[in-house]
């Protein structure tokens, strides 16, 4: 049997048919409604055929109901169930059942029970609604088949031409069928039920197995970009220092070299003019080189501490951009390890960039705090700011930034939360835990191929 959980339903309005199980089910209602249509057409025609005016159109109504369930097994058989062939069901099962009923003793009927035994079928076949629905349905009919007795529709004055007798013995057979049928189906049930139970416990165990799975490819994924983001430090420093001091110095040299054969030159001379442009070149090269090494790797991380590199990048990117930029430090160096300084500063290098590029600033306001164990960084600027949900595709640029700067935070244990609207600018907020040191062990990678490559 399959399980409504797996079920594919047919929504329309309040009607939900399942069609599938109706396809896995279309020959045993067919067989059974065959069966119990033959018992009650055999009672009305052999106990009760003197007592019933109607016996004509009960054969009519008796027809009708043969012939749509042979109907609906296609439509049930290609899953085509429709809300109109499910009320053409209910019709044609119920009505020839409640006239039967109404005809051979109304409440008093042996034909009564067989309702229960319909209602409890569409509910478990169709759906639990459209049990509802035969169950309502049912109760109208009988209601209106009682309303047709003032016009003469009603049992007939000679029901007591069956004795009671028989009619105790029909009605103690048809709670026997009841009885046995009740038992088939609860076996029935409690075996689906055991074998559901039984998939849903190999399905759980799976579901586990896979988040299981899961969670040991998330921590192998969050090791293996921690382990990039640390070669791609040490990567930056290693570039960083061979511009520094080996290109750097270079520079240097040759600009001085170059300043000796000035001097030694005549004054009025064309090439020592040459020589002076060459040597400005150089100088404008020179500072490009340092430039590039401070945003690579700045030396005042390392050298000085967090708030010196803050305050030197921030510095900076003010000449630069001529943006007005607001710096609140802390009286005290934060007690931070390597990876938490690194993300801090690069976090502020993507916002300030972020601002250089999108947000049209004319001022930014960066306030470094610590408070409870963490520290704060917060970087405000009164630009034109945009719609943090969803993903901004114009600006895809932006997006990998906010993704990068997040990335690094929650690798060390924190968070980053944007907050901006069009026109009232952004804000960007990165917390730390104090004393965060990262899980994975520094890779050496990097630095190992600068040291043997010179």
């Amino acid at each position: 049997m399959v399980t409504s959980a797996a079920t594919p339903e047919t929504r329309n309005g309040a009607w939900v048919l399942c069609t599938e199980r109706v396809h896995d089910r279309a020959y045993h209602m067919l067989g059974a409604r065959t069966i119990e249509g033959l018992i009650v057409l055999g009672i009305l025609e052999f106990f009760y055929a003197d007592a019933i005016q109607q016996l004509v159109l009960s054969r009519f109504l008796f027809a009708v109901y043969f012939l749509v369930n042979l109907i609906l097994v296609i439509p049930q058989r290609k899953r085509a169930m429709t809300p109109a062939l499910a009320w053409l069901d209910l019709i044609g099962n119920l009505a020839p059942m409640a006239a039967a009923a109404h005809w051979s003793g109304g409440i008093y009927s042996p034909i009564l029970p067989v309702f229960v035994l319909k209602i409890g079928n569409y509910g478990l076949i169709y759906s639990v609604q459209t049990g509802k629905r035969a169950f309502f349905t049912t109760v109208a009919l009988l209601a209106a088949f009682s309303v047709t007795s003032y016009a003469g529709l009603g049992p007939s004055s000679a029901i007591h031409l069956v004795p009671e007798r028989t009619r105790q013995q029909l009605t103690f057979f048809f709670g026997v069928f009841l009885f046995l049928i009740g038992c088939y189906g609860a076996l029935r049930f409690f075996r689906e039920l055991s074998d559901r139970e039984r998939r849903l416990a190999a399905a759980l165990e799976e579901q586990r197995s896979l988040y299981g799975q899961l969670l040991k490819d998330r921590d192998r994924l969050r090791q293996l970009s921690q382990r990039l983001v640390e070669i791609s430090e040490d990567t930056m420093q290693a570039v960083s220092r061979e511009l520094h001091d080996d290109f750097g110095q270079a520079l240097t040299a040759a600009r001085l070299d170059l300043g000796r054969i000035e001097r030694q030159l005549p004054a009025a001379s064309d090439l020592r003019q040459q020589v002076r442009e060459v040597r400005q070149q150089l100088a404008a090269m020179l500072e490009n080189v340092r430039n590039l090494s401070q945003v690579l790797r700045p030396a005042a991380l390392d050298d000085l501490g967090l708030m010196a590199a803050l305050e030197s990048y921030a510095e900076r990117f003010a000449e630069r951009s001529g943006v007005h930029i607001d710096l609140h430090l802390p009286a005290q160096e934060p007690a931070l390890g390597r990876e938490a300084e690194l993300t801090l500063y690069r976090t502020l290098q993507e916002a300030l960039t972020n601002v250089a590029r999108h947000a049209r600033a004319t001022h930014v306001t960066i306030a470094l705090d610590e408070e409870e164990g963490r520290v704060r960084l917060r970087i405000r600027d009164n630009g034109k700011g945009f719609v943090t949900e969803g993903e901004d595709r114009s600006r895809p640029g932006l997006g990998l930034g906010i993704a990068g700067m997040r990335e690094r935070a929650e690798l060390y244990g924190g968070r980053l939360l944007i907050t901006s609207q069009p026109g009232q600018g952004t804000e960007v907020l990165l917390e730390l835990p104090i004393g965060s040191k990262g899980e994975g062990i520094r890779g050496k990678g990097a630095k190992t191929h600068y040291r043997a490559t010179g």
